[in-house]
């Protein structure tokens, strides 16, 4: 109903964030540019209900039998259908977990969902995926509703679940070539593709070459012909999907073990490997990087910026590290309680919330008496200077600036008449740092007034 629809605006409108508010009216709006985004979130709801009774005892087995079980339980309010049911006293009420989203991710951009657990990014997933049905609202991908044609919109899709997904009697490189095979990727071009995506992801060295199916067995069905493999029974599809033939374990290739057998990381890794195979329009990555040593971090990073982002492709990742979407996204938004409470680009973000600046500083000469006239220095020049830390042995300082303290081209001058001697000051790295990320993710947690997610509460 259009009035409805008007006077629930106008009272979101009072208390939402103004970019918030230009992204929703946008979406709304359903212009050219929107119409061009593969992804498009339009007023996302959902709701859990607490479960009682027999209810709460069929509930998983609701779910694995039917893409969208029941969803009210005898005790529930029965003027709200199509709420999942989910275990729990019936005292503790209705979890809002998704609270109207409205969001519009264009090609090639990575976007970015920050919040700490619980915030409602991976119901957000569930929602895009299908898994879970909304309450209210729709989505589209690349076109296709997934609330009314859920299997064009998956055929788009590269899901990278925040749990473990792989299948552990496969190896790697046959779990990839299933997934390729899956999605339609040409027979010739699967070893490329697998082989490429598993050195990237560094479950197989960079000397390896890529591996070709025995000739001597029948060619796969061309791929277009999907309806060969999904005819066939569950023995003879694996053989088809797996190509007919099982690779060698134990050679001392982390993608010639079964699966099952790698560490957590790993896994991690091959899950991520998945969701990217046959390079899908849209790849949706719930905390892609969780349990992943910094190295690795920073090749997760380099696969899905630029060679996924990079290619017109449309990413869109969950997360709780601010720093993780620096690297990564155009823009970000900020869930908490289930709302988008701010959304932009995470240089705009930080500058709208953020605690101040970070200067990371070195000395010319690594010793304690230099330190000290480094600091005296800085104190003299940048008064609102607050020094958080300095490391005599390695000349080094760190300094705050809070928020509007002073300019940034007031920093810069200063810095530029630093003292040329062995104790002068110099920007470390790549100098000025700007804001702490991580303090813009606390302060809207923190203005929200939401439990949880305190000083290092849920925030990596």
């Amino acid at each position: 109903d259009p009035d409805i629809r008007s006077e629930s605006d106008s009272s979101t409108s009072e208390t939402e964030d103004e970019d918030v508010q230009a992204e929703r009216e946008a979406v709304q709006s359903d212009g050219p540019r929107i119409a061009s985004c593969p992804v498009v979130m339009k007023g996302l709801k959902k709701t859990y209900w607490p479960a009682t009774g027999l209810s709460s005892i069929l509930t998983p087995f609701l779910h694995s039998s039917h893409p969208h079980p029941p969803t009210h339980s005898p005790g529930a309010d029965q003027s709200h259908p199509g709420h999942t049911v989910t275990s729990g006293a019936e005292s503790e009420g209705p979890v809002k977990a998704v609270q109207g989203l409205w969001l519009a991710v264009p090609p090639g951009e990575c976007f970015g969902l920050l919040g700490v657990n619980g915030a409602g990014k991976t119901t957000t997933f569930r929602m895009l995926t299908g898994e879970e049905a909304p309450d209210e609202g729709d989505a589209v991908i690349g076109s296709h509703s997934v609330t009314s044609d859920l299997a064009a919109a998956r055929q788009l899709l590269g899901y990278c679940p925040q749990f473990e997904a792989v299948l552990g009697a496969l190896t790697g490189r046959e779990m990839l070539a299933m997934y390729a095979r899956l999605r339609g990727v040409p027979e010739e071009a699967i070893p490329h593709e697998v082989s490429h995506l598993l050195k990237r992801v560094g479950l197989l060295s960079s000397s390896s070459k890529s591996r070709s199916r025995s000739s001597a067995l029948p060619p796969h069905p061309d791929p277009a012909g999907s309806s060969s493999i999904t005819s066939a029974s569950s023995p003879g599809l694996l053989i088809k999907l797996l190509g007919g033939v099982r690779t060698r374990r134990g050679a001392g290739e982390q993608a010639d073990n079964a699966c099952g057998r790698y560490s957590g990381g790993n896994k991690r890794k091959l899950a991520l490997a998945a969701a990217l195979v046959g390079s899908p329009a849209v790849a949706l990555l719930d905390e892609p990087t969780t349990g992943l040593d910094p190295g690795s971090k920073r090749g997760v990073w380099a696969l899905v910026g630029r060679e996924h982002a990079g290619a017109g492709r449309s990413v869109v990742l969950t997360s709780h590290s601010m720093e993780e979407c620096e690297a990564l996204c155009g823009r970000v938004t900020i869930m908490v309680g289930g709302r988008a409470v701010c959304c932009g680009t995470p240089l705009r973000l930080k500058e709208r919330f953020g605690g101040g600046h970070v200067l990371e500083l070195r000395c010319g000469e690594r010793s304690e008496g230099a330190v000290a006239a480094a600091c005296a220095w800085l104190g003299r020049h940048l008064p609102h200077a607050h020094i958080a830390w300095c490391d005599a042995a390695g000349g080094r300082i760190e300094a705050a600036l809070p928020r509007g303290s002073t300019s940034l081209a007031t920093v810069f001058e200063t810095m530029e008449s630093a003292p040329k001697s062995s104790a002068g000051l110099r920007p470390a790295g790549n100098g000025e740092g700007g804001a702490a990320g991580q303090d813009v993710l606390s302060h809207q947690h923190a203005a929200s007034g939401a439990p949880g997610g305190s000083s290092g509460g849920g925030w990596e």
